[in-house]
């Protein structure tokens, strides 16, 4: 029997490593770390395809590797903290605030899973889109929000705002919206530069935060690696279009109307 597990594979693991770690978190209380395992996850994401291309062993099992993986993390693990954040929040006696807590966290998960199967059995794939918001996106929009300074001056208030909020990333994600994707890119020349800040100020804010904690010397508050991680992924869920030239935005568009117009296979 052929090992199909390469080098790229390992990191890959690493990615669903950081969902199971979150989930376990979760389990132990530990909400921030659950959260923060999550935002970890991307380290290991961006890394398999530079690893990939680094020893040229790109394949078909490393591709459905990294697409299940990505499904534990960023589709189902978030469920899970969303779940804890609810749980003792929602109103009701016996088992109703579990009931309400668990339809919310199931949300996520569940509209990511039909977003993938959707996907599987009817794809589109247009050159520097996705289409739907991403997972790894409603992922880590989710689960900073509840761990931002904006939450915790009103964690009541706040979680209102959550249950909106997970809502409509869950909707998003069943949605047919194009959204600008790294593959292939195509945007406008400022978004590169803006992109390029993305990496470099979390792994900055990271450093100086969470990281440093560890040891007893964080600079910054952890809190504002999760307030910047947010700042930079809601504002690409709500305003990545912008970035989109006309040509192109047309052109996707007319993509996504003849998708969905096109019969749904047997």
């Amino acid at each position: 029997m052929r090992f199909y597990f390469k080098a790229k594979d390992v990191v890959t693991a690493g990615n669903a490593v950081c969902g199971l770690a979150s989930t376990v978190a979760v389990m132990e209380g530990q909400l921030y770390w659950a959260a923060w395992l999550i935002c970890l996850s991307w380290v290991f994401d961006a890394l398999d395809g530079t690893v990939a291309r680094l020893t040229n062993t790109f394949n078909r099992f490393g591709n459905e590797f990294d697409n299940m993986c990505d499904h534990l993390t960023y589709g189902i693990a978030p469920g899970f903290i969303i779940y804890a954040t609810y749980r003792d929040w929602m109103p009701g006696s016996g088992h109703i605030p579990m009931i309400l807590a668990c339809a919310l966290g199931f949300w996520l998960p569940i509209t990511a899973s039909i977003r993938g199967a959707r996907l599987a059995s009817k794809p589109i794939k247009v050159k520097g889109f996705w289409i739907g918001l991403p997972r790894p996106v409603s992922a880590f929009v989710a689960v900073t929000f509840f761990q931002t300074s904006i939450f915790s001056l009103e964690p009541d208030l706040g979680r209102l705002v959550g249950i909106g909020l997970v809502f409509g990333l869950g909707v998003s994600n069943l949605g047919a919206f194009p959204f600008l994707s790294h593959h292939g890119h195509v945007w406008n020349p400022w978004v590169g530069r803006v992109i390029t800040m993305v990496p470099i100020s979390l792994g900055l804010f990271a450093l100086l935060g969470p990281l440093a904690g560890l040891f007893g010397h964080a600079v910054l508050h952890p809190e504002a690696f999760f307030d910047l991680f947010f700042f930079w992924l809601f504002g690409y869920s709500l305003f990545g279009w912008a970035g989109i030239p006309t040509d192109d935005w047309q052109r996707v568009r007319e993509a996504v109307r003849v998708w969905r117009d096109s019969p749904d296979p047997e």
